[in-house]
């Protein structure tokens, strides 16, 4: 293009071609894929241990809420309640007495030593036996 012919028109304009990078620019790239690769590495970690941590949250939930369930469809549950034995020496029955609902749940009849009324001693029950 050294001489310009009389009857040529020439114009500028972009076109999409093939180029190909220099040393500089591929160490460049090299570089940017080193860093990136590490990035991502890192992030997939961190992902990993969040998404852990969530399922850890979701698993407690789902046994809170199957646990609430059960309780919700069988109405009761097995808990420890403070009770009561109480010997009745008037009838001869050893009664089993709930504290939180006041309720005999349990009786049977005295065996045994069970028989015999203790003695009174200085740390016996609030209530003798009269």
């Amino acid at each position: 293009m050294s001489e310009k012919a009389l009857n040529v028109k020439e114009s500028k304009y972009l076109d999409n071609l093939q180029y190909s990078f220099t040393a500089e620019e591929l160490a460049e790239k090299a570089q940017i894929m080193s860093e990136q690769s590490t990035l991502k590495a890192e992030l997939e970690d961190q992902k990993k241990a969040v998404m852990s941590d969530f399922k850890a949250q979701i698993d407690k939930c789902d046994a809170d809420l199957n646990l609430a369930a059960k309780h919700y469809r069988d109405k009761w549950m097995m808990k420890n309640v403070t009770c009561i034995k109480r010997m009745n020496y008037d009838n001869g029955m050893v009664e089993f007495i709930r504290t939180d609902t006041d309720e005999i749940y349990k009786s049977r009849k005295m065996e045994g030593d069970e028989l015999n009324i203790p003695l009174p001693t200085d740390d016996t029950d609030v209530n003798p036996v009269q």
